[in-house]
């Protein structure tokens, strides 16, 4: 095997095969890609940074660039995500323009597979990694090897790899401190550690028509018991139809304490441009800013009043961001 270099780059440690190995692996794995390896749960500015470097490795290698994530990760404690796995993929899409990412279940059988076994059976076996990204922090495979392994296990097989600490200009950034701000309802704060505004998507489900009732019809959307529990209450946010032009919009996460009856967590969202019909489409909600918190009202005539309040600060919110 020949020799490996390794160098400082960029704050995070590379190593590479020596200029022979590298020209022959070249010839012979001409297609092999460069995978980045993480959960990427939020995809945020860290993330971001690290698979950006992943597609600069793969230009510069003339090699096409995957990602590989994880629809849960395995803790000794329950840690909510921040968005859905189809969220996850499309943010990698539009943000890092990777088109092709590997979502792999986090099932008993995974779970039970030690970390060289992923690396040679899945990463190196199924998706023919040329060269490997990951995070400084990033562990996997029930035996929880990381970084100095895994640049070993590379050593072994004369492939690159790449380990980065997770920044955004600079700055440390974790998923567990965004999921802080977010219980908080620190909107603004979680954007700006996102890199982009907080999403969700869901399909538009029937609701009880209590907006409807009350002249704000919405669409509902139930809220994934998976993800992080947001702040209950009113957000500003837009809304998105099948990928289409944002449309400003007002929503509640809630459960509905006016009417007391036990509902399960829904988001209802009022378009404040359009009045669609949207069951069963897929709408993506962006979160902009938090309004209030939930509220339990006397009577819905006192909830209605509420929301009165509430579209008058949407309107003067959106009339001085366009």
């Amino acid at each position: 095997m020949g020799r490996i270099h390794w160098f400082l780059s960029g704050g995070g440690w590379r190593f590479s095969p020596g200029k022979r190995l590298l020209r022959n692996q070249r010839r012979r794995r001409r297609l092999n890609p460069v995978i980045a390896v993480g959960l990427f749960d939020g995809v945020h500015l860290g993330h971001q940074s690290l698979l950006q470097e992943a597609v600069r490795i793969g230009k510069r290698l003339s090699l096409p660039v995957e990602a590989v994530t994880f629809d849960g990760l395995e803790t000794t404690k329950k840690i909510f995500l921040l968005n859905t796995p189809s969220d996850r993929i499309r943010l990698i899409r539009s943000l890092c323009h990777i088109e092709t990412t590997h979502l792999l279940p986090f099932v008993s059988s995974l779970k039970r597979t030690k970390g060289e076994d992923f690396f040679f059976d899945t990463l190196i076996g199924s998706y023919h990694a040329g060269h490997l990204v990951i995070g400084e922090n990033f562990t996997f495979g029930s035996d929880r090897i990381g970084a100095t392994e895994l640049l070993s296990l590379c050593n072994e097989v004369g492939i690159g790899c790449t380990v980065l600490p997770l920044t955004g200009d600079g700055e440390a950034i974790s998923s567990t401190r965004i999921r802080d701000v977010l219980m908080a309802g620190q909107i603004e704060e979680a954007n700006k550690l996102l890199g982009h505004r907080h999403t969700l998507t869901g399909i538009v489900e029937h609701g009880r028509k209590i907006g409807r009732t009350l002249g704000f019809p919405t669409i509902n959307q139930a809220y994934p018991q998976n993800l992080i529990p947001m702040l209950r209450g009113v957000y500003l946010t837009y809304a998105y139809v099948d990928g289409s032009v944002p449309y400003p919009a007002i929503t509640n996460l809630g459960v509905h304490p006016t009417f007391g009856d036990g509902a399960p967590e829904v988001l209802e969202t009022h378009l404040l441009t359009e009045n669609l019909s949207l069951y069963g489409k897929e709408v993506t909600l962006e979160f902009l800013t938090f309004l209030r918190p939930e509220l339990k009202f006397d009577s819905p005539n006192a909830l209605k009043s509420q929301i009165d309040a509430d579209m008058l600060h949407a309107s003067d919110y959106f009339s001085l961001s366009h």
